[in-house]
């Protein structure tokens, strides 16, 4: 019997939220980034899911949509 011990060490990236032009939509975007260069990308799930049901398709055609826009840099301002 024993018990087994380790330390562990978390990075917390710096976050921003950012949207990108979809065709049917903007959606919302959340960028993590380390060192000054983005290392995460992810659609916020929400806003893939309010468009998709708006036009009838699958949230996950939504979101990859978004996740390429983004990961081409297509961002925009309101």
């Amino acid at each position: 019997l024993g018990i087994r011990m380790r330390e562990e060490m978390r990075c917390i990236l710096k976050r921003t939220t950012k949207k990108v032009k979809t065709a049917w939509g903007a959606v919302e975007v959340k960028i993590g980034i380390l060192e000054d260069a983005i290392h995460n990308i992810a659609p916020e799930f929400e806003s893939c899911c309010k468009l998709a049901e708006q036009h009838q398709i699958p949230p996950r055609k939504v979101y990859d949509a978004a996740f390429a826009a983004a990961q081409e840099g297509n961002f925009f301002d309101e």
